[in-house]
Parts: structure tokens; sequence; C-alpha cells
């Protein structure tokens, strides 16, 4: 029988779950922490850890890895947060790349859909910031962003090149 009495026990105690043949390939899935001094610790620990499998995250383990919008599709992902490490796919958004942008679009959700200059009143496409009706006089591309050439002519004068900002 081991006598515990009078030693110190060792504060921050890490439960593996092992996922691998190595148990250095585990995750950690508990720590136990008690006093700096190493009391507080329960003798018996009783701790259920669940490790997701490949393929899926999140609590439970009921979020797919295949259904996040990451930034090319070899995205590896992580088993607790889905996390796309090479980020999010454009219009897409959060921890595991599962929003769309609101209010904005493109990568990183960086442009602003009050910035485009459409033609009528146009939802904004979380990914290309789209103008369905066309733009504005002197604005283009599809989100009508950048402005364009106009040709004025006049009966009076020679054609007269003008950029609108």
């Amino acid at each position: 029988m081991a006598v515990w009495a009078n030693k110190v026990r060792r504060n921050g105690i890490q439960i593996i779950a092992d996922t691998a043949a190595s148990p250095t390939d585990g995750v950690n899935c508990y720590n136990v922490t008690g006093n700096r001094d190493g009391t507080g610790i329960a003798d018996v620990l009783n701790a259920t850890c669940s490790v997701c499998t490949v393929g899926s995250y999140g609590t439970n383990c009921i979020k797919l890895c295949t259904d996040r919008h990451c930034k090319g599709d070899n995205s590896s992902c992580d088993h607790v947060t889905g996390t796309c490490v090479g980020g999010c796919a454009a219009g897409w958004d959060g921890t595991d790349c599962n929003e769309k942008c609101i209010n904005s679009y493109g990568e990183g959700c960086a442009y602003q859909c009050s910035s485009r200059k459409c033609n009528g009143i146009s939802p904004c496409n979380h990914v290309t910031g789209t103008c369905e009706r066309g733009c504005l006089p002197g604005w283009k591309n599809v989100d009508c962003t950048e402005g364009s050439v106009i040709r004025i002519c006049n009966v009076e004068s020679a054609d007269l090149d003008r950029v609108v900002p």
C-alpha cells in the first residue's frame, strides 16, 4: 500500500485522449487543477473524454468539416472549433467559415454593400456584391464600385471624355 501523506502532488495535470497509436499524438481533453501547493486535487478523478472522428467537429461532434466554406478545398479541420487553417472563402466569416458576410461581401467580408453604386435597389450578394439591375451611369464591374469613362457628345463641340470618380 502506497502512502501519499506529506507528499506534494503536481498541479496542472492534463488528461490526454489518445487519437492515434502514440499518446503524444493525442489531444488535451481535460485539465485538473488545484491549489498552488498541489492540494485540492481529488485522489480519484473520473473524466469522460471524447474526441471527434476525422471529418467532424464541435459539441457532440455534430458538425461536418465538409460543410465549412474554407479558402481552398484542402483546409485541415480542427476537431473542436472547425477552424479553416487558410481562412474563409470569399463571402464567408466566422471561426468555422459557416457565417455569410452581413452587409458586406468578398474575401474577409472587406467590401461594404453600402459602397456599391447599383441601379435601383439591389440585394447584396455576400460573395461578389453583384448589382442585379446593373450599375448607375458612370460605374462598372459586377459590384459597381469602379468609375468608368462616359462620352459626352455635343453638336457644337467635339467629343469630350470625362472620368467619373
